[in-house]
């Protein structure tokens, strides 16, 4: 993995160790910032779906949103029925193992938003240990003629623990990943969503001429990040059909996971079809040219004044490129566009994009714009389904409160149950088409098998579903005082995860259920035997709903059936046992039942 051309080693030779006064001068840093853009919290639904390259579903992925997570499900949806959002600029971060981080950003609407979100795969580059000479390339296909995408330098190799910023010494794994700003769907794939704050302050979009990923792990995937003082020489291709229009010198960007907003931190210059810049940090990072922009709101009805809810928005500039967002369930999409340009709006179903339901001119627009609502009247093969149904419970009785998930090519989505019936509209590219359908019960935590509904038609009508014979894969079901509460996985909305914490050696196991507030909560955490499924696991702590700051008067045991080693694992289990509360009375029972995944 070490090997490189003699060329290769003398160009980065000559970047790393000469006085290149040229070089050294764009490592400048910017002017102090300020806050043109400020923050604008709103609570919305959140809802989206994480992909691979090649578009399969990534169940388990882990989706954090400010302080709320939750778990992919088998169609690798998730969905937040509130969520702490922005109107300027939200931040969406999913992990995943064997995955690159991924970190969205959009501007919030006020309905339940709709996001797509495509991770990259997670490869080991090369190895080196600290205190060494780093020279290495990354090419897309190893032993073939592709020339290098990255190439990165460091005289001498001095690294820190990404967590307490304690020095580390041994081997470095490199994960290097290259993004092509002409990929057709760089819109799902790139990190932040290329919005970024100039030098300035400045909220601007990004016009890219080529990105790049780099992460430093110990052997057991611990992040590492470079020493204070220490810096590498990071060079990125152009590619070809950008060579010609690319800057000499380009602004250099790296991603704020915290916000998903770019930030500006020297520049690059042009060498040939490459860009070099210095960098004193390892993140995402992007040679960028900046772009005036605006915040433009857009809503689309259909022809009875029905919102076109979770449908794909394209914003197309002749001189920028094109931007890409989903509205939200009221059809609202809102987000910077390119100012002062004349901007083609698209609007069509992500699973046939060529057949748009609406195209239209629009702009320039030189201040933040509110369009009125766009009437949709499509005239071509993509058509609004209305769709609508009843559902009930193993007894035959309608479902009181529940969901059904709908799935249709590469889309999912969940519309409520109410008292029996379910209704949403389907955007759809022929009648030949079909839905998957799966009704849940959440009184019963009973699903049905999915079933397969034909599109033939604008207006259908769904035979009846029974939401029984499959029960909720996870949940934490418990009993305080003679009354019962129930967290399950049969609501996707809800948070059902277990963590590890190997520093403490000890278990947390976390439900929430989240509705328009959060209705019933659970946290406990345990330490481990030496076996945990023989041995005594002594619950350490637990709150619950209204009971916090509780006291264990007697050990309660925490006895596993289940224990995950690993992440990917589940904890199962049970535990019994009495506990004082805040107020001092003593006299309180809890009995708790559960099964989570470990997603740390």
């Amino acid at each position: 993995m070490k090997t490189l051309t003699l060329a290769f080693q003398l160009l980065l030779v000559t970047l790393l160790f000469s006085c290149n006064r040229e070089l050294a001068s764009l490592n400048e840093t910017p002017a102090a910032r300020t806050t043109q853009t400020p923050p604008d919290p709103i609570s919305a639904g959140l809802q989206g779906t994480v992909v691979d390259s090649a578009n399969n579903p990534i169940p388990g992925a882990n989706v954090v949103v400010g302080p709320q997570s939750t778990l992919t499900d088998n169609n690798g949806f998730f969905k937040f029925s509130i969520a702490s959002l922005d109107r300027n600029a939200s931040t969406i971060v999913v992990t995943k193992p064997g995955f690159l981080k991924g970190v969205r950003s959009f501007a919030a609407t006020n309905g339940t938003n709709n996001v797509r979100i495509k991770l990259v795969i997670k490869r080991l580059t090369a190895i080196f240990n600290t205190g060494t000479s780093v020279l290495l390339q990354y090419v897309p296909n190893p032993g073939g003629s592709s020339p290098p995408l990255i190439q990165l330098g460091i005289p001498t190799l001095n690294v820190v623990y990404k967590s307490n910023n304690q020095p580390y010494s041994g081997a470095v794994h490199f994960f290097i990943a290259y993004f092509n700003p002409n990929d057709p769907e760089i819109a799902t794939t790139v990190p932040g969503d290329l919005v970024a704050d100039d030098s300035a302050g400045n909220r601007v979009l990004l016009k890219s001429f080529g990105m790049a990923s780099v992460d430093l792990e110990t052997p057991s995937g611990e992040a590492l990040q470079l020493a204070p003082n220490t810096t590498a020489s990071l060079t990125i291709s152009i590619p070809p059909n950008l060579v010609a229009t690319a800057p000499d010198r380009i602004p250099l960007w790296y991603l704020d996971e915290t916000t998903g907003v770019w930030q500006q931190e020297g520049f690059a210059t042009k060498a040939g079809s490459m860009y070099v810049g210095q960098v004193s940090h390892f993140s995402f990072w992007n040679c960028d040219i900046p772009v005036p922009a605006i915040m433009l709101d857009m809503q689309f009805l259909n022809a009875n004044n029905t919102p076109c809810a979770n449908a794909w928005v394209r914003v197309k500039s002749t001189a920028y490129g094109i931007r890409y967002s989903f509205t939200d369930s009221l059809g609202k999409v809102r987000g910077l566009v390119p100012a002062n340009e004349v901007l083609q709006v698209t609007l069509a179903s992500f699973n046939c994009p060529g057949f748009p339901l609406f195209l239209q001119m629009v702009g320039p627009f030189a201040t933040a714009t509110t369009l009125p609502p766009f009437q949709v009247n499509p005239s071509n093969p993509a058509i609004i389904r209305s769709i609508t149904g009843t559902a009930t419970n193993c007894a035959g009785a309608p479902v009181q409160t529940g969901l059904v998930k709908v799935v249709y090519g590469i889309e999912v989505n969940y519309y409520p149950i109410t008292n029996g019936t379910f209704a949403f509209n389907q955007i759809a590219c022929s009648n030949t088409q079909t839905l998957q359908i799966t009704a849940t019960d959440f009184a019963t935590s009973q699903s049905s098998n999915a079933v397969t509904q034909s599109l033939n038609g604008n207006t259908i009508t769904v035979p009846t579903i029974q939401a029984c014979g499959n029960t909720a894969s996870y949940f934490v079901n418990y009993n305080i005082n003679g009354t019962a509460f129930s967290i399950t996985s049969a609501n996707p909305t809800n948070i059902l995860v277990g963590v590890a914490d190997s520093a403490t050696n000890m278990v947390t196991i976390q439900g929430i259920a989240f509705a328009a507030q959060i209705q019933n909560q659970m946290t406990f955490a345990f330490r481990p035997a030496a076996n945990p499924l023989q041995g005594v696991n002594p619950l350490l702590l637990f709150g619950a709903n209204q009971f916090t700051n509780n006291t264990l008067p007697t050990p309660i045991p925490v006895v596993l059936t289940q224990n995950a080693a690993l992440v990917g694992g589940i904890y199962e289990g049970t535990f019994t046992g009495n506990f004082t509360d805040s107020l001092g009375n003593a006299n309180n029972v809890i009995n708790c039942t559960f099964k989570v995944p470990r997603i740390q």
